[in-house]
C-alpha cells in the first residue's frame, strides 16, 4: 500500500470520527445515527492503520475541553433552553459511552500485536526492557522537535539504538520537550498538551527494533 494514501486514509477517517462526535454531542435528535457514523469512521481509521487506538481517551479529554460535557455529579442536570450552554453529563455515563470504541481499540491492538509478533517485529523484554523503551520514547520526542526546525540526517527508518542510548541526551530531550509543550498559546493549553501527547503514544511506544520513522523522507 502507498504510504501517503495509508496516512491520508487513517487521518481522514480519524478526523471524520472527531467531526461526527462533535455533532453527536451537540444534537438532541438522531444521536444513535451519529454514534453509528462515529463507530464506522473509527473502524475505517483502524483498518487503515492503528494510529487512532487512543481515540476513546482523546474523546474524554475533549469532553473536558472544549466540549465541557463532564459533570462530576452522579445526578444528570436538567436540559437548558440556552443552546450556548454546554449540556453536562455525569462522568460515569461518559465513560460507558466510550466502551464500544474502547472495545475496537483493544481488538485492533491485539490484532496488530499478533501480526507483528508473527512477522518477527516484536522484540522481547529481555532485549528491550521497559525502562529502555521509555528512554527511547523520550529521546524520540526531542529528536522529532529538533528535526522539525533542523531537518538534517534524515532517513526512512532509524534503527533502535539499543543500550547505547545516552542518559544525558534523554534528559536534554525530556527538558526540551517539556519546554516546548509549556509554551502557552491560550487557556486551553492544559488540555491540548495531553491531547497531543496522547495522539503520539501509538507512534512513539513501538514494539519493534526501530525507534521512529521519517515521514518526509519516506514520501520522497
Amino acid at each position: 500500500m502507498d504510504l501517503g494514501a495509508e496516512r491520508f486514509d487513517q487521518h481522514l477517517f480519524g478526523f471524520l470520527a472527531l467531526w461526527s462526535y462533535f455533532i453527536y454531542t451537540r444534537t438532541e435528535t438522531k444521536k444513535r445515527k451519529w454514534y453509528a457514523i462515529l463507530l464506522i469512521c473509527f473502524l475505517c481509521s483502524l483498518m487503515a492503520k492503528q494510529m487512532w487506538v487512543t481515540l476513546p481517551f482523546l474523546l474524554l479529554l475533549l469532553d473536558l475541553w472544549p466540549l465541557r460535557r463532564i459533570s462530576f455529579s452522579s445526578v444528570e442536570p436538567p436540559l437548558s433552553q440556552d443552546k450556548s450552554v454546554p449540556v453536562t453529563v455525569p462522568l460515569k455515563q461518559l465513560v460507558l459511552e466510550k466502551i464500544p470504541l474502547l472495545g475496537l481499540s483493544i481488538l485492533f491492538s491485539i490484532i496488530i500485536y499478533l501480526a507483528q509478533q508473527e512477522g518477527g517485529a516484536v522484540q522481547d523484554s529481555d532485549q528491550f526492557p521497559l525502562m529502555l523503551r521509555m528512554k527511547n520514547a523520550l529521546l524520540s520526542y526531542g529528536l522529532y522537535i529538533r528535526k522539525t526546525f533542523l531537518p538534517t540526517d534524515l532517513a526512512p527508518i532509524y534503527p533502535h539504538p539499543g543500550f547505547d542510548i545516552n542518559t544525558q541526551s534523554v534528559l536534554i530531550s525530556a527538558g526540551s520537550t517539556h519546554r516546548h509543550h509549556s509554551i502557552r498559546i491560550d487557556p486551553s493549553a492544559e488540555t491540548t498538551r495531553p491531547v497531543r501527547r496522547l495522539v503520539l503514544v501509538p507512534r512513539d511506544a513501538g514494539t519493534g527494533d526501530w525507534n521512529r520513522t521519517d515521514r518526509r523522507r519516506r514520501n520522497g
